[in-house]
């Protein structure tokens, strides 16, 4: 089971996809507000070794000025 927050689950993204690479399966992913350090860049699951994978979100809306927020599930594939 592999947990990140902010920008610690990017991190796990990276690290679910280099354990990937060598083969190895992960039961659980679990993001939560996961963004780049540097940019606004996405980061995707590019092999299918991770079973389960779930990214909290939310959003900031300014126009709004609402919160909002939701849960999606990561798939995996080579690319």
């Amino acid at each position: 089971m592999l947990f990140g927050y902010s920008r610690g689950g990017t991190s796990a993204i990276k690290l679910a996809n280099m354990l990937g690479r060598v083969g190895v399966t992960l039961n659980h992913l679990v993001v939560f507000d996961a963004h780049s350090i540097f940019d606004s860049r996405t980061f995707h699951l590019l092999y299918d070794n991770v079973l389960q994978a779930h990214n909290f979100f939310r959003e900031i809306r300014e126009a709004l000025d609402v919160m909002a927020g939701g849960e999606e599930i990561l798939t995996g594939g080579a690319r």
